[in-house]
């Protein structure tokens, strides 16, 4: 057991030294199957229409054994083709190659995992190394954890490093969370995890969390030595970026407890206290200032008769937040969320990740409807949701937004499916600071509209073409004329032959700047999430192709072009290409047993 399994780390290692010569701007999540048209929507839903954020969550492997031990090992390799400045320049330290090792072990109670990843540009293979050891059990002992993990508990606004999901069709999956506790990371992502220990144990009903962390953070450091920024990128490729590793370090203790009033009703207390080792200042000390803070809060869910109410109020230091909602879970057809939330200017909660339009809730209040209506063949959903900023980053005066979402998808047929989605957006503008400026005041304000038609079709075997025409217009006080953007796609996937399963994408867009800019989901390597965001003019595409040639391993390939026709050169400072052509090679080997 021990030499097979030493034989495929070897063969896995010697795949990736064989296409080491042949950056993806794509982020990390875990994602590893072909996503389903409803996953697809999720996965778009969370890097919203302007790919501003994503969904970063853990896979749950899947068992492709019945065996006792399951052994899954993979490795990917991606290379931008076309040179950037920092490589021509001799900024960026190391090769143009992007690597990514994840092997994990796991049998009925105990499981471990390790990942090791280069970014292009970075010197080491072994640049970022995350792993755990897990064992899982039946009785008083639940789970223990050493190494890397996250923690979800309440609704997220004290403790959430998991599932993220943002606003979207699916108007409950995002407003309604549902905690899974201790979660051990295998991710590539560098900033969102703890590192230490983790114990959950349970009685009568009530689960009770024990977590230790102790890690650095790459941040900005001023002149004073006080932090003045985090750094959460993840790359370290110039001297610049290699001085900002570890220039923080935290440490963290703390404890979660949940305990069942009744079947239905829950009620949960998470508190912890962290301590850096250099002085805070984020947003000239606005935003956080100080060593350390004391986070308590207390959350609640329930379900009455078909309704789910959730709350939790959170306080730290001398700041309290919160958020509160119901549910109506699908019923008849018919389900609704209403959910508000309290971000003040002054609250900090370094590990959390409520529902809202920011992921570090803060300087945020908000009021969520939602609603989705099943009429036959035909689903209805839409939101409204209107926030109020109460500290704008130029000017110290509030300002409110507002979004606006409502979609149709109508199944024609059992393999015909065609759906309409419109979304706007509208918040204050900044206002320029420059004498003689044609915008005055805080009155002016931007808005963004998008309209989306798509058209899918299911065949035999396995096969599927998906149409898409997408518009976007962007309203700015300080513009004569709007903004404007269209994008359209074809998309076709389909079994070639028992072992080989491809997808094939056309993109043709064009908009007015990158304020009108569209973003499209794309399929990719597993655990890699690929949404980029098109602006300028011109043509994107992608072959992909997956092969199965035995029961126990699968080779992944793609490869992306983007073509501007409105430009010479495309980027700027280091990432910037001579040319107007931009490809990428991706290579895939996963084995398991």
């Amino acid at each position: 057991m021990i030499k097979l399994t030493s034989r495929i780390v070897v063969l896995t290692c010697a795949i990736s030294a064989a296409f080491a010569q042949t950056d993806s701007s794509t982020t990390s999540i875990d994602t590893a199957e072909i996503p389903s048209p409803g996953m697809e929507e999720l996965l778009e839903q969370s890097a919203g229409l302007d790919g501003s954020s994503i969904l970063d969550y853990l896979r749950e492997s899947r068992s492709f054994s019945s065996g006792v031990i399951e052994f899954r090992s993979g490795t990917q390799v991606t290379q931008r083709l076309q040179p950037s400045a920092g490589y021509a320049n001799g900024s960026y330290e190391g090769s143009r190659i992007k690597i990514r090792q994840r092997a994990t072990i796991k049998s009925a109670h105990l499981s471990c995992g390790v990942l090791m990843a280069k970014d292009a540009g970075e010197r080491a293979a072994n640049a970022f190394v995350t792993g755990y050891v897990l064992y899982r059990g039946d009785g008083f002992l639940r789970q223990v954890t050493a190494g890397d993990y996250r923690l979800e508990s309440g609704q997220g606004v004290a403790m959430w490093k998991g599932r993220d999901f943002s606003k979207g069709g699916n108007i409950l999956t995002p407003a309604l969370r549902n905690s899974r506790g201790i979660v051990s990371s295998l991710s590539a992502d560098e900033s969102s995890y703890l590192r230490g220990a983790a114990l959950e144990a349970s009685v009568s009903g009530i689960d009770a969390t024990i977590f230790i962390s102790a890690r650095s953070y790459a941040a900005n450091v001023d002149s004073d030595q006080n932090v003045s920024a985090l750094y959460g990128s993840g790359y370290y490729r110039t001297v610049n970026e290699v001085q900002k590793r570890g220039a923080l370090a935290e440490k963290l203790l703390g404890t979660s407890i949940s305990a069942a009033i009744s079947s239905s009703h829950h009620v949960g207390f998470t508190f912890y206290r962290a301590d850096f080792s250099a002085p805070l200042s984020l947003g000239g000390g606005v935003r956080f200032s100080g060593t350390g803070y004391t986070l308590a809060a207390i959350d609640y869910d329930g379900l009455y008769r078909g309704v789910s109410v959730f709350a939790e109020g959170v306080m730290a230091g001398k700041t309290f937040a919160g958020i509160g909602g119901v549910a109506l879970l699908p019923s008849g057809g018919f389900s609704l969320a209403i959910v508000a939330r309290a971000y003040p200017p002054s609250f900090y909660s370094a590990h959390g990740s409520g529902f809202g339009d920011r992921s570090d809730n803060f300087n945020e209040y908000g009021m969520y409807l939602g609603m989705q209506a099943v009429f036959g063949r035909i689903t209805f959903s839409g939101y409204v949701d209107h926030t109020l900023v109460p500290m704008q980053e130029v000017i110290h005066f509030p300002s409110a937004g507002n979004e606006l979402y409502g979609g149709a998808r109508v199944k024609v047929t059992e393999d015909v499916t065609a759906e309409l989605q419109y979304r706007r957006s509208s918040k204050a503008s900044q206002p320029s600071l420059e004498e003689g400026s044609d915008v005055e005041g805080i009155d002016g304000r931007t808005r963004l509209q998008r309209l989306r038609l798509q058209w899918e079709c299911r065949f035999a075997p396995g096969g599927e073409l998906r149409i898409r025409c997408e518009r976007s217009i962007f309203q700015d006080p300080s513009l004569t004329s709007p903004d404007k953007g269209l994008l359209v796609y074809g998309d076709f996937a389909m079994r070639l032959s028992r072992i080989v399963w491809g997808n094939l994408r056309l993109v043709l867009f064009k908009t007015d700047s990158y304020a009108s800019r569209i973003a499209e989901y794309e399929r990719d390597l597993g655990g890699v999430a690929a949404i980029p965001s098109l602006h300028g003019s011109g043509i994107r595409w992608y072959l992909m192709l997956r092969f199965t040639p035995l029961r126990h391993v699968r080779l992944n390939l793609k490869y992306a072009d983007l073509i501007r026709d409105d430009v010479r050169s495309i980027g700027a400072g280091l990432e910037a290409l001579t040319t107007n052509h931009d490809d990428r090679l991706s290579g895939e080997i996963e084995i398991t047993f």
